[in-house]
């Protein structure tokens, strides 16, 4: 196999042939985006039930923040690996694709 080509992000987009895929070179940024939302929204949700609601769920919440905190990150986690599986294992049969159409020998010039 040869080098692969990567074309850039925006080239991608513009491809109305969908021979390239874009998810594999966003979910790092994607993955990374759900991570910080994640803790904005815990760190939110705690602040606002110590400010207007009660002070033992608040603390209940603080201390179960961070076990729900990684569960939360596992499950996207799967996700994000499962898109990449995904993704990647319809670049690879593409790619066997036109392999197989390269070396198979063509049947209109053997008759």
């Amino acid at each position: 196999m040869g080098p692969k080509h990567n074309p850039w992000l925006v080239s991608r987009l513009f491809d109305l042939g969908f021979s390239h895929f874009i998810a594999l070179s966003l979910i790092r940024i994607v993955y990374f985006l759900l991570m910080v939302a994640g803790l904005v929204l815990f760190a939110v949700l705690i602040y606002f039930q110590f400010q207007i609601g009660d002070q033992m769920v608040a603390i209940l919440l603080l201390l179960l923040a961070p076990f729900i905190y990684l569960m939360y990150l596992l499950v996207i986690r799967l996700v994000c690996e499962t898109l990449i599986v995904v993704f990647t294992v319809a670049e690879n049969l593409s790619e066997l694709r036109e392999t197989g159409r390269q070396t198979a020998p063509d049947d209109r010039q053997s008759t």
